[in-house]
C-alpha cells in the first residue's frame, strides 16, 4: 500500500530524541528540537468535527457539531500584553466556552495561566454589558489541558492549591480548575477504537522510538475506513 511519508519540512516529532524511520524506499528524520509535533495538534485543534469528538470523549461533555463554533480572539490584559490560549470554542447562542491548551512539557504555572485565560475570556464577553443586575449570569468556561509529553505531569490543576497558606474552606480561596487529558493515561488500543485524527495524533505522540512509530502508523493505516481519512493522515 501507500505509506504516509511526511515532507522534510513537516517531519513528525516524538518525545525527546531525534530518530530516523524507514517506510518503503524513503527515510525520514523525526526531529524534536523544533517542536514539529505542535503543528500536528494545532491543526487538529482547528477541526471542529475533531474537537466535538474530543470534548465528548476526553472532556466528558456532550456537544454536537452544529452548536459548536470557534471563539479565539486576542486577549489584551491591562498591561497591554497579548495572552492567547491554543484554541477556544463556544456553544452557539450560549455563554459556554471550551478552552483547550496543548502542552508538551510540564508547566507548574499552568493553573495560574488557565486562571488568566478564563478571566480574559470573561472580560471579552461581559464588556459593555449591564452586569449589575441580579439576574445576570457570567459565562461558564471549561478549561482543558491536553498534555503529550513524556515526563509525568505533576503540576496542580487547582489555582487554590497554589495560593499561600492553607484554606479552611473553599470560600477563602479563588478557585479555578482545569481538566487534564494526559496522553500517557490512554492505551493505544483504546485510542485506535476512537478512529479520529486527534486520537491518531495522540498515538504517534506516545511513541518513544522508530520501531514504535512504524508499528503505530501501520496500526492506524489498517484502521482507516475511507480515502478522506487516509488523505488527512498523509497531510
Amino acid at each position: 500500500g501507500e505509506y504516509p511519508i511526511a515532507d522534510e519540512d513537516d517531519a513528525l516529532c516524538v518525545k525527546e530524541e531525534p530518530i530516523e524511520y524507514v517506510l518503503g524506499d524513503d527515510k525520514q528524520e523525526i526531529r524534536t528540537g523544533d517542536k514539529k509535533h505542535d503543528k500536528i495538534f494545532k491543526d487538529v485543534l482547528q477541526n471542529t468535527e475533531e474537537i466535538v469528538q474530543f470534548i465528548n470523549k476526553f472532556a466528558e461533555y456532550e456537544v454536537n457539531r452544529e452548536e459548536l463554533e470557534i471563539y479565539n480572539p486576542n486577549y489584551i490584559t491591562e498591561k497591554f500584553e497579548y495572552k492567547n490560549a491554543d484554541i477556544v470554542y463556544k456553544l452557539r447562542d450560549k455563554e459556554l466556552y471550551f478552552l483547550i491548551e496543548h502542552q508538551t512539557k510540564v508547566d507548574y504555572s499552568m493553573a495560574y495561566r488557565i486562571f488568566n485565560y478564563c478571566l480574559e475570556i470573561i472580560r471579552s464577553v461581559v464588556e459593555n454589558k449591564k452586569i449589575n443586575r441580579v439576574t445576570y449570569k457570567y459565562p461558564r468556561i471549561v478549561p482543558i489541558v491536553l498534555y503529550t509529553g513524556s515526563q509525568k505531569w505533576n503540576s496542580s490543576n487547582s489555582f487554590a492549591e497554589l495560593q499561600e497558606g492553607k484554606s479552611k474552606s473553599e470560600i477563602d480561596s479563588i478557585e479555578v480548575k482545569y481538566k487534564l487529558v494526559d496522553v500517557n493515561e490512554y492505551e493505544t488500543e483504546e485510542l485506535l477504537r476512537e478512529n479520529t485524527m486527534f486520537a491518531n495524533a495522540m498515538i504517534v505522540e506516545k511513541c518513544k522510538n522508530n520501531e514504535e512509530v512504524i508499528k503505530a502508523l501501520s496500526s492506524i493505516t489498517k484502521n482507516i475506513k475511507n480515502n478522506k481519512q487516509l488523505k488527512e493522515l498523509k497531510r
